[in-house]
């Protein structure tokens, strides 16, 4: 992004405030993106205000704007004898020239000094502010690709990079010819998929063996049932799953299965070059009806694979881009991934089992006694094993997601395409893209109106899927700028390493730099590069959000120990206000009910120092694309996008029963409209708006939530006081 004044590329700075903000190296200028003027205002409300107005006293126009690239920036005042100022009408964002946000501030009847704290940041990062790496050229070794547009935003009149390899290349394969382009670069290792497949079984049937062997060799106890039952349940499941994947989506997610023929030409020629080079059968095609992009395969073997593509991910990523996502899945059949993920995940289940058949054997026996103690500590080393297992599990779940990946590489000949392409899906920076006809708005749902939407779980963890969709296009363009943007928080927030060790998937930024990592190896520029230098610790923000999630739990143990103080019988009435009181601070930090002020997408993702704990107040207003769950009819939670990105969105209610009432009869009718959310903006590690109400088609839907749970914490605290009255009465 470049300087609206000299051209100059802008730095970015990581700010005090936690945004990220971007500033001219020559004449000091500040852009701040739709939303990130009310972090360095006072007076946030008087400033909403304005926004809403737009600027008076307009003199001229300004260039384009530094950030979309595509219109004139409005020039003229937010307050009558503020600065002069530049903003965009498309993004909302602002241009400050050297001290003029200081005006503003002054204007605004405040003392704070802004810039000079910005200028401060700066200083303080040094060198250690890092810059896309944009990529201006492919390899030499891989043709220029055209980059002709169709009038639907699909590049025509070029093959697919695997095809074009195949043509090119002596090999018998686009693998093959990858591989042979690999072989000219140095190319990381991972670890060795077989190996550590073979030990991480190894290992994992080891302790089960152990346990058994401890259990009932030397302890006596009977768990043979346990062990069987355990191994039966994960086989059946492993046997059916795919039958009932297969009636389930077509019942509840509109799945329909495609023969060859009705795919895209490109595409359909890439699966059968792929397919045949590694003597796998064309798989099995499906397409969901959603608008946000996603893919996924299952099935028992390469030979029975299915491939769940969403229409969204024709809809928003390039050719080349569907290819490398549909790479990677084919990837996790040609790696047998499903049949190796069963064998390890049936571990824990064993150990599950085992635990409970034994802890509910023992308490059922009678007497003490040394047997009886043996046993429980066997118990319990199950479920600790069964705690360990599963994270053993999901480290061999994340190596196969990397080989996946490389994969999608390998068979397409350019890394590079899938790292845009998880940017794009992770992130999902997809914005409107500007109607040349003057309309700006654009007219909602112009795609096939067969299939409006679709979307799925399968590129990333199932877990966070939902929202994994929130920051990095421009209609089919990617913005770098915005990408790196969003991947700051996955790299340095200490949360999102929490995150990953609970994630079947590598967080999206580390896999996005181990494709960087392939495309150096295959002599081509790394579409991003980023310096891993965190500009500051962010611990002592996670250390505090720490505090907040066991605030509860703190509280009750605060309040046990002041009643033990006074007698064991004394412990339940302040237990319960320190459980009460702790929930409340808990609910309070966790649902800041500040001023809910207008922001864009592109805005909240600069946001690091954010977390499921630490929300930010907004309200973002945009079109409904689709449901949080692509195609399932009875989703609640959707999917909202401004000029800027799109951002799942939470739709919670006290019962469940509300929420599929909503899903059911009501979210169907708001896609393709406009709609105004107010909220909470999280990550965890998914960026999300928890709704505390959403206006659209002229209703207001509100959730309650947030206050179901302040009055839980009174109660509880009402509660805590009259027992521990009562109690201080009766003794």
């Amino acid at each position: 992004m470049n300087c609206p004044r000299c051209s100059a590329e802008l730095a970015e700075v990581l700010t005090r405030k936690g945004v990220v903000v971007d500033i001219c190296p020559n004449g000091h200028g500040v852009w701040l993106d739709g939303g990130e003027i009310f972090f360095f205002v006072d007076g946030t409300r008087r400033i909403s205000e304005m926004l809403k107005k737009g600027l008076t006293g307009k003199v001229a126009t300004s260039p384009p704007c530094p950030r979309c690239g595509q219109a004139e920036m409005d020039n003229g005042r937010l307050v009558d004898n503020g600065p002069i100022l530049d903003m965009c009408p498309e993004c909302g964002g602002i241009w400050f020239d050297r001290d003029e946000l200081d005006r503003l501030n002054r204007a605004l009847g405040s003392n704070l000094d802004p810039y000079r704290d910005i200028l401060e940041d700066q200083a303080r990062a040094g060198s250690r502010m890092r810059q896309a790496v944009r990529q201006r050229q492919p390899a030499a070794t891989v043709p220029q690709q055209s980059q002709q547009k169709t009038p639907g935003g699909r590049k025509s009149g070029r093959k697919p990079i695997g095809a074009q390899l195949h043509e090119m290349m002596p090999s018998s394969t686009p693998v093959a010819a990858a591989t042979a382009i690999a072989a000219r670069g140095s190319l990381s290792a991972l670890p060795n998929l077989t190996m550590s497949s073979m030990t991480v079984l190894a290992l994992l049937y080891a302790m089960v063996f152990a346990i058994f062997v401890i259990a009932t060799t030397l302890l006596g106890a009977n768990i043979h049932l346990a062990f069987v039952l355990a191994i039966a349940v994960i086989l059946l499941q492993y046997l059916l799953s795919p039958f009932i994947m297969d009636l389930t989506l077509r019942l509840l997610q509109s799945l329909t299965w495609v023969t060859p023929d009705r795919l895209p030409a490109h595409l359909r020629r890439f699966i059968e070059i792929t397919c045949n080079g590694n003597d796998m059968p064309f798989p099995r095609m499906g397409i969901i009806r959603d608008g946000t992009p996603n893919a996924f395969t299952y099935g028992h073997t390469p030979g029975n694979a299915r491939v769940v593509i969403t229409q969204g991910l024709l809809d928003i990523l390039n050719e080349d881009e569907v290819e490398a996502v549909v790479a990677h899945e084919l990837g996790h059949a040609k790696h047998w991934d499903i049949l190796f993920m069963t064998l390890a995940g049936m571990v824990p289940v064993i150990f599950y089992y085992i635990y409970r058949v034994i802890m509910t054997g023992t308490r059922g026996r009678g007497g003490g006694g040394k047997g009886k103690g043996q046993i429980m500590l066997v118990g319990i080393a199950s479920y600790v094993l069964y705690v360990v297992s599963q994270y053993v599990v999901l480290y061999l779940s994340r190596v196969r997601e990397y080989y996946a990946d490389r994969f999608g590489g390998e068979a397409t000949g350019s890394p590079n395409t899938l790292a845009t392409a998880l940017v794009k899906v992770a992130y999902g920076l997809a914005g409107r893209e500007p109607d040349r006809t003057g309309n700006k708005g654009g007219k909602p749902g112009e795609r096939n109106p067969a299939i409006n939407s679709m979307r799925a779980f399968g590129v990333f963890d199932p877990t966070a899927a939902q929202g994994l969709m929130t920051s990095s296009l421009r209609g089919s363009t990617l913005d770098l700028d915005n990408a790196v943007d969003a991947m700051q928080w996955d790299l340095w927030n200490p949360w999102a390493l929490y995150y990953e060790l609970n994630s079947t998937h590598p967080l999206p930024a580390k896999r996005i730099q181990a494709l960087g990592r392939q495309a150096e190896a295959y002599r081509q520029e790394p579409v991003l590069k980023l310096n891993l230098e965190r500009p500051e610790s962010y611990w002592d923000e996670f250390f505090v959000d720490l505090l907040v999630m066991f605030a509860p739990l703190l509280g009750a143990v605060a309040g046990a120990l002041f009643g033990y103080a006074a007698g064991p019988s004394a412990i339940p009435g302040p237990a319960l206000l320190g459980l009460g009181a702790g929930y409340l601070i808990n609910v309070m930090i966790a649902y800041r009910a500040q001023e809910f002020l207008p922001v864009t997408v592109g805005a909240l993702l600069r946001k690091i120092k954010v977390s499921n704990y630490r929300p930010v107040p907004v309200t973002l207003t945009g079109e409904i694309i689709g449901r949080g769950i692509p195609g399932l009819i009875y989703s609640e939670d959707v999917v909202l996008r401004d000029n800027t990105g799109y951002m799942f969105v939470d739709y919670r209610q006290p019962l469940r029963v509300i929420e599929l009432f909503y899903g059911l009869f009501r979210t169907d009718r708001f896609i393709g409209r406009k709609a105004t959310i107010t909220g909470w903006y999280r990550r965890a590690p998914v960026p999300y708006i928890e709704v505390l109400n959403i206006q659209t088609g002229g209703q207001t839907h509100n959730c309650y939530v947030y206050t179901l749970k302040k009055i839980l914490a009174f109660v509880m605290i009402a509660a805590g006081l009259l027992l521990s009255v009562f109690m201080a009465g009766a003794f």
